[in-house]
C-alpha cells in the first residue's frame, strides 16, 4: 500500500521485470544466475547479470511493443512497464555496469 498503484500495475511491473532477468538468469551459468529484487518505499529495483553481448542500446529498444531478444513479436513487457511508468508519472531508469543490469522504478 506505500506504492501509488493499483494491486494489477504493481503485479505487472514486478512480473515483467522478474520474468526478464530470470530469463537472463536461465541463460547464464554459475554465479551469474542470478536476480535480484529491492522493494524499498520510494522505489523498487530489480538486477541480474545479462550475457556479454547484451549492450545498453538493447534497453532502448526494449521499450517499443514487439522487440525482444527472444524473437519478433514478443516483447511486451517492457511495453507494458513504460505505460504503468508514464501513466503515474512515475520514473524508470536502467543501468548496465559490466554485465549486470539493473532496472529501478522511482515511485516520488
Amino acid at each position: 500500500p506505500v506504492y501509488d498503484l493499483s494491486e494489477s500495475e504493481l503485479n505487472q511491473l514486478l512480473a515483467n521485470l522478474l520474468n526478464n532477468a530470470f530469463e537472463a538468469a536461465e541463460e547464464l551459468t554459475g554465479y551469474k544466475r542470478y536476480a535480484a529484487i529491492c522493494l524499498e518505499e520510494d522505489y523498487l529495483e530489480v538486477t541480474n547479470y545479462v550475457k556479454d553481448d547484451f549492450s545498453k542500446s538493447m534497453i532502448k529498444k526494449a521499450t517499443k511493443q514487439g522487440f525482444s531478444t527472444k524473437g519478433r513479436n514478443r516483447g511486451y513487457g517492457m511495453a507494458n512497464i513504460w505505460d504503468i511508468v508514464k501513466r503515474r508519472n512515475l520514473t524508470l531508469e536502467s543501468y548496465l555496469e559490466d554485465d549486470l543490469l539493473t532496472f529501478m522504478i522511482h515511485m516520488k
